[in-house]
């Protein structure tokens, strides 16, 4: 064997051997990584957080049994196994304890908080009471939401029961004195039991049961078969009155929106419809008093041949239909709409009687002129 041949074996051994190497090497790398993630799964960590995803995302234990989430979780984890119920069951009681250690460590820095509180029931009937607490934290507008018990109910649903339940999940957590609302539904247990706790502001009915009340019924979902297709409306027009009749037996004397809102709800709720109720009233009379205005001009150029000065009957600034921009008119303002709006005004605060008879006489006035001036009556 020449000496050129010799050395192009030796250098084709020296790569072999190094690719061997580099083989042997990425191989124990792998080995070592399959036992690190099947330590990691072995020791239950990784169960705790399954367990924890369940609990508090609320989760079904079928989601990690899916193709999907299992062949990710399989590449993730070696040996993963779905968990089960047995294992939620036996770590499900230091979930517990932890979690409420946390959560009256969290609530010692609430100062109010707002309560909801309703009953559940499951497929074989058993009842739940949830109590859940909305609260800022952190000395700020971040509105936080969590449950504060979630336990079984088996005594019956009277309002002493329920009252001394509520009474008892709320002193155990240190709230009680910090609640000043609670939302439950229209049910008169609850309202008793609401009632009995003895709260600053009291109960606030619940929005969402009566709206699945309404939609539920004017719906019809409850109909099996029925020819008759007009019940849906009925149905929707009896919860209708139920829901005035009940509002009529709150409010003892008659008033307006504001009396109505400041009797079912509270003050703020009624100062805001009554600013609501404001704005809408301006910009209607707004809307009416330039029509008017407008009418006035036609009228007075047809009877008397006046031609009336712009400046003084229409607004600073106009508004172009076609172009969609706002532009200035060379006006002063809208004399008429001012004129009409304060003689309405001045006409209401004289009292109702009067503002009675004024309608009287105007309709009367458009019925005359409708009888005279329509050629096809």
């Amino acid at each position: 064997m020449s000496p050129n041949q010799k050395s192009w074996w030796a250098e084709k051994m020296i790569s072999y051997q190094d690719s061997n190497s580099k083989n042997r090497k990425n191989h124990d790398i792998d080995q070592q990584h399959q036992k690190t993630k099947g330590s990691d799964y072995d020791n239950g960590h990784n169960n705790d957080l399954l367990i924890k995803c369940i609990i508090r995302d609320g989760r079904v234990f079928s989601d990690f049994d899916k193709p999907g989430i299992k062949e990710v979780l399989q590449k993730a984890f070696s040996g993963y196994a779905p968990v089960n119920r047995h294992i939620v069951s036996r770590r499900l009681k230091r979930l517990h304890v932890s979690h409420r250690k946390k959560l009256i460590a969290d609530l010692k820095y609430v100062d109010y908080m707002s309560i909801t509180t309703d009953f559940w029931s499951d497929r074989q009937i058993r009842s739940f009471l949830v109590i859940t607490g909305h609260y800022f934290k952190d000395d700020g507008f971040n509105l936080k939401s969590t449950i504060l018990d979630f336990s079984t109910f088996d005594k019956r649903h009277t309002s002493h029961e329920i009252s001394r339940i509520l009474t008892t999940k709320l002193k155990e957590l240190n709230i009680l004195h910090k609640g000043i609302r609670v939302t439950c539904d229209g049910a008169s247990n609850m309202v008793r039991a609401v009632g009995d706790l003895n709260l600053e502001s009291g109960r606030l009915w619940c929005v969402a049961h009566r709206l699945h009340l309404t939609v539920t019924n004017a719906s019809g979902f409850w109909i099996k078969k029925s020819g008759d297709e007009n019940i849906c409306i009925d149905e929707a027009a009896f919860l209708a009155a139920l829901s005035f009749a009940q509002m009529s037996s709150m409010v003892p004397i008659s008033g307006s929106s504001y009396s109505y809102v400041h009797m079912t709800m509270d003050e703020f709720c009624a100062w805001l419809v009554d600013w609501d109720l404001s704005l809408e009233y301006a910009c209607a009379a707004a809307t009416i008093s330039i029509s008017w205005s407008a009418y006035v001009k036609s009228f007075i150029e047809m009877i008397f041949h006046i031609k009336a000065e712009q400046r003084i009957l229409l607004a600073p600034i106009g508004w172009n239909q076609t172009t969609q921009f706002v532009f200035l008119t060379d006006s002063y303002c809208n004399l008429t709409t001012i004129i009409i709006a304060l003689t309405l005004s001045a006409l209401l605060l004289h009292g109702l009687r009067a503002t009675a008879i004024i309608n009287s006489v105007i309709v009367v006035f458009k019925i005359v002129v409708l009888l005279v001036f329509t050629d096809h009556i």
